[in-house]
């Protein structure tokens, strides 16, 4: 039997290991000189601090700058500092700026990379001034910096992970400020495109960068600068899918080869993950073996080349031995990887074919075309209806993974502001009951009782949501095993009958005093009981204002707001009734008693149905379904078609179900793989709780999942 030509996936040095312990061998290795040298660090650094000498700690494992008081708000995370040998020196106008970053350089090549942390909201400008200058290595060599990598999002598992330093939307801008006591320049930076590559999982932004200037004579400096975001590896964690990875780390390769400009195909990369090291190493570590294996003749041993960043950056391989192990182990094709988005030029949107296979994009209305409509006669409705068309083509281009991040980004920056608005309302709850329960006792004031029964019920409903909430994340998932989110409903349901309840009393103690008044005369004007609920009245209105502009990030603030606006018109139009009571006829007060209960329970029997109808399985919205299903249909080029999509209440949240069709030869084990992340995909989505994708080889059978009639 003849030998089987050796794939060019395997490197030589694998190939020629002597045991399969080599790879471990050599991590081993790495490993004892990392932990040598964060002792070193710690050594030359107390050393640095009791003003004493370290024989046994060299000055290359000064960190003095990075230490400094001066510079040490200027580090996200306190204990990593960057080595002062080959820190990376940021001079504009002959003044120096620290950047917690260092050079590296392959030694399976030329070119270098700087690692560095993700820039803080002040040092973002830093960062970017890097690139907008030509910069000096730590061999005296002038470089341009054209391409950012980023190896985090920006938060993961609620925790702020990174800063982001340019817009979202595209044409949009933004201005960073310098650090403040620098005289450097404020940045512009704006989204000129941005474009989602499938087989990289990666984000490709391409941004402008424009120094501005107060002073109109200076001539204003303009970088296009490629960032290239990679959503595939959770920090503390590994890729999710390892040849995805070296996938994106070729075509960071070939991004930074045809930046624009006439760089060198060499040209220095930022690179970065959270501290900026950790998978920032491990990212320089497999890029340089993959440099070596099909560019450079000679071979090196892996402990060298993971050397290469150790040496020059404090803890570059962080605490990741199977990101590295996985990396460098994992069989895949070295080719030169072509992408169909490469194309990155121009102001509209535009995405690889394979994302947007409908050409979507072509659909968008630009600011220009949306303000020609509008001339028009009902221009106005056109307009509106093309913006929102707009919107929604948007976010069926988005990838899942950003419209989870956007969510997430959105919870995290409302979380104080949220619970400002709960605390605040329970606490002003709890003082507008006493005042109004005392305004309604002391006029004997049939109106103000029913505004103080309200308010009373405020108390409960703010005691009710916390009580929910709590209790649904803490629930026995063996006893509840779809979770807790329909507890919040049926509390709700709960709540609202036992509301109507008690304003049903109201109306009959109100109806039975229209009755049993015998003569004209008219009821006590008592002033202390209206400053009372006006004074609630005022409280209530400050409340509405604050809740108005988070309604729309937490849906239990979104209560509070409906709340606070309800007690509006109930606390004033009972203020009114009572008052009239007392100076222009004695039945108003009855009257308007009779009238606020009678609105309390509609706007109650109104919100009972509605969540009724979350219990009983209430479709998800069209626009919802439209995501769902374009999501699905351009999810894997192995689905055909779709036969079935549903997507219904569960409570407050969805549930998904989707049948796919695959075609008959398909293995089952990548049929597996294909529905299943299509599953995990969906389920991250906002407002879904759990979806199920069901695999089918055709559409010809009667539907499914219906009992018998």
């Amino acid at each position: 039997m003849s030998n089987p030509t050796r794939p060019r996936s395997i490197p030589k040095w694998l190939l020629a290991a002597r045991s399969a312990n080599y790879i471990e061998d050599a991590w081993d290795i790495l490993r004892y000189r990392e932990a040598k040298r964060k002792q070193l660090v710690a050594t030359h650094t107390n050393a640095t601090k009791n003003d004493a000498k370290s024989s046994e700690a060299p000055a290359v494992f000064s960190v003095a700058v990075g230490s400094s008081r001066r510079n040490m708000g200027f580090n996200r995370y306190v204990d990593i500092l960057p080595y002062d040998h080959t820190r990376v020196i940021l001079k504009l106008k002959g003044q120096e700026r620290y950047l917690n970053a260092n050079w590296i350089r392959e030694r399976a090549g030329s070119k270098w990379w700087v690692a560095t942390q993700a820039p803080l909201p002040h040092t973002a400008n830093a960062l970017l001034s890097l690139i907008a200058n030509p910069v000096v290595n730590d061999k005296g060599q002038a470089q341009h910096i054209r391409t950012i990598v980023q190896l985090t999002v920006d938060v993961e598992h609620g925790r702020r992970k990174a800063n982001p330093y340019f817009p979202k939307v595209v044409g949009e801008s933004i201005i960073l400020p310098p650090e403040p006591g620098t005289d450097a320049h404020a940045l512009r930076v704006q989204l000129v495109n941005q474009t989602f590559v499938r087989e990289a999982t990666c984000v490709h932004s391409h941004i402008r960068i424009t120094t501005e200037d107060g002073d109109t004579t200076t001539e204003r400096t303009e970088v296009d600068v490629q960032h290239l975001l990679f959503r595939g590896w959770p920090d503390f964690g590994v890729p999710e899918q390892t040849s995805v990875l070296l996938k994106f780390i070729r075509y960071v390769d070939q991004v930074n080869r045809e930046a624009e400009g006439g760089i060198a195909a060499q040209s220095p990369i930022v690179i970065g993950c959270s501290a900026g090291v950790g998978r920032t190493g491990t990212f320089i570590a497999i890029s340089s073996l993959l440099e070596a294996h099909g560019a450079l003749r000679g071979e090196m041993s892996v402990e060298a080349r993971g050397d290469d960043g150790a040496a020059e950056r404090v803890s570059v391989l962080g605490d990741l031995p199977d990101e590295l192990h996985s990396g460098i182990a994992t069989p895949v094709p070295v080719k030169s990887h072509v992408s169909e988005t490469t194309d990155i030029e121009g102001s509209a949107p535009s995405l690889a074919k394979a994302e947007d296979p409908f050409m979507f994009a072509n659909g968008i209305k630009n600011p220009d075309e949306l303000a020609e409509m509008r001339k028009r006669h009902s221009g106005k409705k056109i307009e509106k209806y093309h913006r929102n068309q707009n919107e929604l083509i948007r976010v069926l281009l988005k990838p899942m993974e950003e419209l989870t991040q956007d969510a997430a980004d959105e919870t995290e920056a409302a979380r104080i502001p949220v619970k400002i608005a709960v605390y605040a309302s329970l606490v002003a709850n709890f003082v507008l009951c006493v005042l109004q329960l005392y305004a309604a006792i002391s006029s004997l004031s049939l109106s103000l009782l029913a505004t103080g029964i309200d308010s009373i019920f405020d108390i409960g409903s703010n005691i009710m949501l916390f009580v929910v909430n709590r209790k649904s994340s803490k629930l026995d998932v063996n006893k509840w095993p779809v979770g807790g989110s329909r507890l919040e409903t049926i509390g709700n349901i709960v709540y609202g009958s036992l509301m109507s309840s008690v304003n049903l009393v109201v109306i009959v103690e109100a109806l039975r005093t229209l009755v049993t008044h015998k003569n004209g005369e008219l009821n006590d004007f008592h002033i202390p009981s209206l400053i009372s609920v006006g004074a609630a009245l005022g409280i209530k209105f400050l409340l509405f204002l604050y809740c108005l502009s988070l309604r729309s990030k937490s849906s239990q603030v979104h209560v509070l707001w409906e709340d606070h606006r309800n007690d509006l018109f109930i606390n004033g139009f009972g203020l009114l009734m009572s008052a009239g009571g007392s100076r222009l006829r004695w039945w108003l007060d009855p009257m308007g008693a009779v009238i606020i209960a009678s609105g309390v329970i509609i706007a109650w029997s109104r919100t009972i149905w509605l969540q009724f109808e979350l219990l009983a399985g209430k479709s998800a919205p069209h626009d919802f379904l439209q995501l769902i299903i374009y999501k699905a249909m351009t999810f894997s080029e192995d689905i055909e078609r779709l036969d079935t999509v549903r997507a219904y209440h569960s409570g407050p949240d969805y549930f998904v179900e989707i049948d796919i069709v695959m075609p008959a030869d398909t293995p089952l084990w990548k049929a597996h793989d294909i529905s299943q992340q299509l599953q995990d995909k969906i389920e991250i989505l906002p407002r879904v709780e759990r979806a199920f994708v069901h695999v089918d080889h055709e559409t010809t059978h009667r539907p499914e999942h219906r009992k018998e009639q």
